[in-house]
């Protein structure tokens, strides 16, 4: 029974690194990804539709 016990409690954590480490994957795409944008809203000369904007973002994270 107390073997049992251990292997599920070694299996939760298991399972608990394993979403920690996705966290942290996504976390830092997200802060990447908000460099990026931060970046090229400081240029101030942001296009004035929404499709000139997704096309100089594409075109921003292409040449990065």
């Amino acid at each position: 029974m107390k073997n049992r016990m251990e292997s599920g409690v070694v299996v939760l954590w298991q399972e608990t690194q394993m979403k920690w480490e996705e966290y942290e994957e996504i976390a830092s795409s997200l802060l990447d990804w908000l460099q990026n944008v931060t970046g090229l809203t400081l240029d101030r000369n942001l296009p004035t539709t929404y499709n000139e904007l997704k096309v100089l973002m594409l075109l921003k994270l292409l040449c990065s």
